[in-house]
């Protein structure tokens, strides 16, 4: 792997980290500078595209959340030409302005693209595995070995 794939690789994974952060912090502002102006996002059975559309998405998923937590789990991360993909695992706990605990997992499966100097999220499709108490009494959907349609990664 040649310095400047390092330095790809190294700037996509502080994205996803940059991402992560800004969702801790409720930083809208700093999450949708992780997005290129025609990002996609797919979560949850809906698909938000553009910067307007993704705010909007963003602000009713948190909205009602007293805090939120979102872990990163290591990635795998594949460069070719100019664009980018990557897989990542995510844990979430929340509490809802009501006192309810929330936990989900899942995985991220993404396309990266260069904008504005810097690597972006072109699109996000979230694969959900578990919504719901924090004891794991809810229903569990199992993995699925394609996490993303067209994203298949090599081994």
């Amino acid at each position: 792997m040649n310095e400047s794939r390092v330095a790809d690789e190294l700037e996509i994974r502080n994205l996803v980290a940059r991402y992560s952060d800004a969702v801790l912090r409720f930083d809208s502002e700093t999450w949708l500078a992780t997005w290129a102006q025609e990002g996609e996002w797919e979560l949850l059975g809906e698909r938000s595209r553009g910067q307007e559309a993704l705010a909007a998405r963003l602000e009713a998923l948190t909205g009602g959340l007293e805090y939120v937590m979102q872990c990163t789990g290591g990635g795998i991360v594949e460069i070719d030409g100019s664009g980018a993909r990557g897989r990542w695992t995510v844990t979430e706990h929340a509490r809802t302005q009501a006192g309810t605990g929330l936990f989900t997992m899942g995985a991220y499966s993404d396309e990266y693209c260069q904008e504005r100097g810097a690597w972006r999220f072109a699109r996000r499709h979230f694969s959900l595995f578990y919504m719901g108490p924090p004891d794991l009494s809810g229903r569990l959907t199992p993995v699925s070995r394609d996490m993303g349609p067209g994203l298949e990664m090599k081994a």
